[in-house]
């Protein structure tokens, strides 16, 4: 029992720096893309292909076959997600 009242406060702690972070000093933390004044194209390409690749991956995790095309699908719009950001990142650096 003691354990369980443990985590309810750390659990609460959480949340109230969680509060503390995103609503009362929510400007001074941005993404590192929003920071760099990129534009909403770059994030809006990037999240898709995030989420499109979130989606395709689970229906590719097959016992029978590791290599199903759906699982490398996922997995490739996830690592171009990640690389479009940095290229995002990069010309933004850039432009200054």
């Amino acid at each position: 029992m003691v354990f369980g009242g443990v985590q309810a406060v750390a659990g609460v702690a959480l949340l109230s720096r969680l509060y503390y972070l995103q609503f009362v000093h929510g400007a001074e933390f941005k993404t590192l893309a929003e920071g760099n004044r990129a534009g909403a194209t770059w994030l809006h390409v990037a999240g898709a292909l995030l989420l499109a690749g979130r989606l395709m991956h689970p229906f590719g995790l097959k016992v029978a076959q590791p290599s199903h095309p759906m699982r490398i699908a996922g997995n490739t719009a996830s690592l171009l997600a990640m690389l479009s950001m940095v290229v995002c990142l990069l010309v933004t650096l850039f432009q200054r």
